[in-house]
């Protein structure tokens, strides 16, 4: 099956919004160039403080009390390079047995 990208985004400080830009450079390990969120960990600051509501609606713990998140990690860059708006992809789903992502 055949995908396209729509849209790309960043943004250089940390914020809910990024900007919609034509291309972007991906840095194998670490993410979009120039992104607040590029780098070898999580570049995330915690929303909690700002929205007491928001970390219910992104994680829960399940029956033995594990953290199950909601929302994350999009994609994991493997090879540096420049993409598109408009570049066809693959998508490539892990082979089963599935398991979480741990934090970094």
């Amino acid at each position: 099956m055949a995908h396209t990208i729509l849209s790309l985004q960043q943004s250089p400080v940390h914020e809910f919004s990024k900007d919609v830009v034509p291309s972007l450079r991906l840095l194998a390990g670490l993410g979009v160039e120039g992104d607040a969120h590029c780098g070898a960990t999580v570049q995330h600051r915690s929303r909690a403080a700002i929205d007491p509501a928001l970390l219910p609606r992104l994680a829960h713990r399940d029956e033995s009390g594990n953290i199950v998140r909601l929302a994350g990690v999009m994609a994991i860059v493997l090879q540096s390079g420049e993409i598109f708006a408009g570049d066809a992809i693959e998508i490539e789903k892990p082979k089963a047995p599935h398991q979480p992502l741990a934090p970094v």
